[in-house]
């Protein structure tokens, strides 16, 4: 999928892959044919959820309020196409950082930094801005975080730093090479500390300046953030809970619960697929056993396949709500999902 600008900020938003009708659209500079009134996002969700209670605010480039006019109730964006992105528009998101953050009136916080994307454009990622532009992100990081830990009012919030693309080694994306797909996203929390223990090893040798933690897919942000922050999930996103994040949902049946919700609404926004599976296909379960699902011939047999596993988990779990079920449920949930999200979407590694 395209790494540009316009396509990721739609897929962070709505957990769905985006076209490539959104290169043209990433270039047009045309608010009237990018805007999304009424679009089921994250960000619709939350805001609908608080009923009027709390604000939703957006400080960065005009894309976000250009796709999103009717969502924003605090807002000041500058234009990427005019205005040197070096520094200006990471001065004035930064300028409304202390206001916003002895705040206590939005629900969610947006900020959209330009800067190191027109380094990366103008010089590569080695270049001799990269560094200064780093440290100055270091230092809106870790002020956000200072508030986090210290201001009962902010006690409770999630900062989510994330990059919605990577870059080739001449600064470049738009593309789907792999260093242009892979990004980094780290959630921060006091809340979060402790929860979180996956690690995987890595799949390529390491390097002075590379480190591994695992990966996911773009738009699993969408379903995790509905989990994390208690709305429900857009209709169509197709991404599923960051199974390192689970922990964060609390002990129990917590977490298994909201994956069936996500399961749930996964499998609904996948029904043509499957629909279209039931009725042009012979496929049939043999005696009633799930137990290899990759005798199949099809992706699309084979995700048939596990979410019929799903069901029976849930079944099983219903009947007999032991541990033991419940970690089958949740085990079997992430292999339909990651089964049937057919769409290859740009990799985050996740730094929890």
């Amino acid at each position: 999928m395209p790494t540009l600008t316009v396509s990721r900020i739609k897929a962070l938003t709505q957990g769905s892959s985006q076209s490539f009708l959104d290169a043209w659209l990433n270039v047009a500079n045309s608010p009237e044919a990018m805007r999304l009134d009424g679009e089921d996002t994250w960000l619709s969700r939350l805001k609908a959820s608080r009923r009027g209670t709390k604000k939703i605010v957006f400080y960065g480039i005009e894309m976000w309020v250009d796709l999103y006019p009717d969502i924003f109730d605090r807002k000041e964006d500058f234009s990427s196409f005019h205005v040197p992105g070096l520094t200006n528009i990471d001065t004035n998101v930064t300028r409304h950082l202390p206001d916003e953050l002895a705040r206590d009136d939005w629900a969610a916080l947006v900020l959209h930094y330009l800067g190191l994307d027109c380094i990366a454009h103008m010089g590569g990622p080695r270049s001799a801005h990269m560094r200064p532009k780093q440290l100055e992100m270091d230092s809106v990081v870790e002020s956000i975080y200072r508030t986090l830990e210290t201001e009962a009012h902010m006690e409770g919030t999630l900062l989510v730093l994330l990059g919605d693309h990577g870059m080739t080694a001449q600064g470049n994306h738009g593309g789907r090479l792999p260093e242009e797909l892979a990004a980094a996203t780290v959630f921060i929390s006091p809340r979060l500390q402790g929860t979180t223990s996956i690690r995987r090893d890595s799949p390529l040798a390491t390097a002075q300046d590379y480190l591994y933690y695992s990966t996911v897919n773009q738009i699993d942000i969408v379903p995790s953030l509905s989990g994390l922050l208690g709305f429900p999930i857009p209709e169509r996103n197709a991404g599923v809970f960051i199974p390192e994040l689970l922990p964060a949902l609390g002990d129990g049946d917590a977490a298994a619960e909201f994956l069936v919700e996500n399961a749930r609404q996964l499998r609904h926004a996948l029904g043509s697929s499957m629909q279209h599976l039931d009725s042009n296909s012979n496929l049939s379960r043999q005696d009633g056993s799930y137990t290899d699902c990759e005798e199949y011939g099809s992706e699309l047999g084979r995700a048939m396949c596990l979410w019929d596993v799903v069901v029976e988990a849930e079944k099983n779990w219903q009947i007999a709500p032991s541990a033991e079920a419940r970690e089958i449920l949740k085990s079997s949930i992430y292999k339909a999902c990651v089964k049937s999200n057919y769409l290859r979407c740009p990799l985050l590694y996740v730094f929890p």
